[in-house]
């Protein structure tokens, strides 16, 4: 049965997803923003929950679990994800009315794909980084360009992202950006005092940095110039919170330059409780980094939202001057953009701004403004919401059902 898109109606979507709550990760975070905010009903196809989920969605998003193997680099892993989205995506499709797929990771983008093939409804792409800028190998290259030339249109986070899907010979008039914050909860102070009781954080002053221990995320630079900047401030913490592969080398640095002491890795801390009016990790520190690298050009930071969740704290901040930082990071107004490679430039940048608090106030002020200006989730997400249903309108979509 032909029916046509209903014009300028709010859209029922199939969502395919990988990267979900309870799920750690920048994605699952991003994924699970977008869906609260979406106005339009949406039937998400998530992974079962391996723990509690304290995500709360709107009566119009409708959540379905099913197993699904998330391993990521296995053939076998990702083509039996494809397979399990696929037949899930079937018996909704029969049942229900879907104008447009919604992929959140290309991790999901073969069983797009073939809905598109065979049922023919076009599906949005949302990106974000190293999954665009490391497919290397002749079929890992060729699967990303045919799932980005198919797509209806691709969503991702900065500048630098969107350069990247354009390499792949996508017309740029077919990308849009979309990113942003949860304004109201990482503008709250929190009880500072009882989240150093808590975690046990002794320090004076305190740099922090959140995100994945991975060798990209540049954590290894900061631990390096900590020598330095203990000598101007002997009793100084680096905070890390976030889990990954890299922790032995980060533990094994940090002992071999005898900084052990003045490191804590935290491990996994759930996002939303890093600030909120019981916790206050944002709030407790003085300056917040992460020093994000291009490693062999296969990962890279498409944007760090993490940047904005420290400004709407009024932290200045210290980025690596790779990837899409420079669109999260505005150099000398909202912090500072530095060589991630060279601890020595990280250690001047930090001292400096550390040893300078009108210029560090000024900058955390600033990038509190700019985020709640231009980065506010449900602002973005409706405006994205309303230019999607018109693209679908206005190219005459009908949907095969």
């Amino acid at each position: 049965m032909i029916l046509p898109l209903r014009k300028m109606q709010a859209t029922n979507s199939l969502v395919l997803t990988q990267d979900f709550p309870p799920l750690p990760g920048g994605v699952s975070v991003y994924v699970e923003n977008l869906y609260k905010n979406w106005t339009g009903r949406a039937i998400i196809v998530a992974p079962e929950s391996t723990g509690p989920v304290k995500a709360l969605f709107p009566p119009n998003i409708i959540v379905k679990r099913l197993p699904m193997d998330v391993t990521r680099g296995s053939l076998k892993s990702y083509l039996g994800r494809q397979i399990a989205l696929y037949k899930a995506s079937l018996s909704i499709i029969k049942k229900e009315r879907i104008d447009v797929v919604q992929c959140a990771h290309m991790a999901s983008g073969l069983a797009a794909l073939m809905i598109k093939k065979i049922h023919s409804i076009p599906y949005v792409l949302y990106t974000y980084g190293s999954e665009i800028t490391g497919q290397l190998g002749i079929i890992r290259y060729s699967l990303a360009k045919s799932v980005l030339k198919n797509a209806f249109c691709v969503v991702t986070m900065s500048e630098f992202t969107k350069r990247a899907i354009v390499r792949y010979g996508i017309d740029r008039k077919k990308v849009r950006l979309l990113v942003g914050v949860e304004v109201d909860r990482f503008s709250r102070i929190g009880d500072i005092e009882a989240t150093k009781k808590k975690y046990d954080i002794k320090g004076n002053p305190i740099i922090l940095t959140v995100a994945r221990l991975m060798e990209h995320k540049g954590i290894d630079t900061v631990i390096k110039a900590l020598p330095e900047m203990l000598r101007k401030y002997p009793d100084m913490l680096y905070l890390v919170i976030g889990e990954g592969p890299y922790r032995g080398t980060l533990e094994k640095l940090s002992k071999r330059l005898s900084v052990e002491d003045h490191v804590k890795l935290l491990g996994n801390i759930p996002h939303d409780r890093l600030q909120d009016e019981t916790e206050a990790f944002y709030s407790l520190c003085d300056l917040f980094l992460m020093i994000s690298r291009n490693i062999n050009d296969i990962e890279a930071e498409g944007f760090g939202l993490v940047f904005l969740e420290a400004g709407l704290s009024k932290k200045a901040a210290i980025g690596g001057n790779s990837g899409g930082i420079g669109d999260a990071v505005i150099n000398g107004v909202t912090g500072k953009l530095v060589d991630p490679n060279d601890p020595e430039e990280v250690s001047k940048c930090a001292l400096s701004l550390l040893e300078n608090q009108n210029i560090a106030k000024m900058m955390g002020e600033n990038g509190y403004k700019r985020a709640v200006r231009f980065f506010d989730w449900g602002t973005n997400v409706r405006n994205w919401e309303k230019e999607l249903n018109t693209l679908l309108s206005s190219k005459g979509k009908r949907i095969t059902t």
